[in-house]
């Protein structure tokens, strides 16, 4: 992790957190491990990385049902869901345009 830390790869970072939050979860510590997954959010939503938000929600959503009351595990099952659904009604990401790519391309003449 210290070099994801030197590289300033927040992404890279809360994916760490995250299988540092499994491994905490499988020795039994559910706090330790939902204190990681909250910090992986945390870097989740500070770069706008929705995939990794949600992967992380489902995490906590898992993870809040073996420690929590009914409400704590209905409000991560709700978060979970709100950023699925952003993901699933987004617009899908500029591409670059192949067509565009090959006409821009010098042309060799033989």
């Amino acid at each position: 992790m210290p070099l994801r830390l030197e590289v300033e790869d927040s992404s890279g970072e809360a994916a760490t957190l995250n299988n540092i939050g499994l491994v905490y979860s499988e020795l039994g510590d559910k706090q330790q491990a939902l204190q990681y997954f909250e910090y992986a959010l945390y870097l989740h939503r500070d770069v706008g990385h929705k995939v990794g938000e949600a992967t992380t929600l489902l995490w906590l959503y898992i993870h809040t049902r073996e420690v929590a009351n009914d409400e704590e595990v209905q409000k991560a099952a709700n978060a979970f869901l709100y950023v699925v659904t952003t993901l699933i009604h987004a617009p899908p990401p500029p591409a670059t345009s192949l067509i565009g790519l090959i006409g821009s391309a010098p042309v060799r003449n033989h």
